[in-house]
């Protein structure tokens, strides 16, 4: 690196490098010779993607005081891309708590009173592990072992319950190899998956499924006040427009749910 700052007094009348190499034994001749330049800019190259720690997501406590983040690192021994989920005090600019997984960290939820955030790692068997970090004690505990096709996780407001969906996907019978497809319904396989919403309780430690069914729960809000869900669901039709769209409400409290509007538009974008 030649770097040279000169006034108009000082300039000589030439500037002249000169360079001299000699190949070594071993290098097959091949040398590289270097180039002068005056825009020192360093062009972005693939192996700089393996120098680069990414931010993968953040999230923020609601009261704005605790930041979680995921950073991605490169274990280049290993040649594998591990995950960091650290946790900030954003009033003191100081790291509380770290923790690294080799399979990836998703899905991280910070609970309305900050108290606790959920996270999914890859567990060792099939699917996720899910995990609550206590803020009060920095411990964490696994809460739901090797849960799979799960999404959509969302606290109550008053945070002490996760409401979240899972997915089953449908699976043909091996004894039953050739199937007679009457409908439309038979021939698009994605109408016969299962989507149910799930829930799980901080005190009590309380799991188990709100809805059951032969169709897509597609989305779900909570009211304000936690006493019940808003849940979209695709119901498959023969004819045109072959899909129509239910809005129930569940309780959250009996389980009761009631069908309150339905509709032939099939992609509900957000529900608020």
């Amino acid at each position: 690196l030649l770097i040279t700052a000169v006034s108009g007094e000082d300039s000589l009348e030439r500037w002249e490098l000169q360079v001299s190499m000699t190949p070594v034994e071993g290098s097959n001749g091949t040398v590289s010779i270097p180039e002068m330049t005056t825009d020192p800019r360093h062009y972005f190259d693939f192996y700089d993607y393996y120098l680069i720690d990414a931010i993968n997501g953040f999230e923020i406590s609601r009261d704005g005081r605790w930041l979680a983040v995921s950073i991605g690192t490169w274990d280049r021994e290993n040649d594998r891309r591990d995950t960091h989920l650290e946790i900030w005090d954003l009033k003191t600019k100081s790291k509380t708590w770290e923790y690294v997984s080799a399979k990836g960290i998703s899905n991280f939820r910070w609970s309305p009173n900050g108290h606790y955030l959920f996270f999914l790692t890859g567990a060792n068997g099939s699917g996720n592990d899910a995990y609550l970090w206590y803020r009060g004690t920095n411990s964490f505990e696994r809460i739901i072992h090797e849960i799979e096709h799960a999404g959509n996780f969302t606290w109550s407001p008053d945070g002490n319950t996760l409401y979240y969906t899972i997915n089953e996907p449908f699976e043909e019978s091996e004894d039953k190899p050739y199937k007679v497809m009457w409908g439309l319904r038979d021939r698009w396989t994605s109408w016969r998956d299962n989507t149910q919403v799930a829930y799980f309780t901080v005190q009590g430690r309380a799991h188990g499924k709100l809805t059951s069914g032969t169709y897509d729960s597609d989305t779900f809000v909570i009211s304000p006040d936690g006493s019940f869900l808003l849940v979209t669901r695709q119901v498959p039709l023969e004819e045109r427009p072959f899909a129509r769209t239910d809005f129930w409400t569940i309780s959250t409290s009996t389980g009761e749910a009631v069908k309150i509007f339905e509709t032939t538009l099939v992609s509900i974008g957000h529900l608020n």
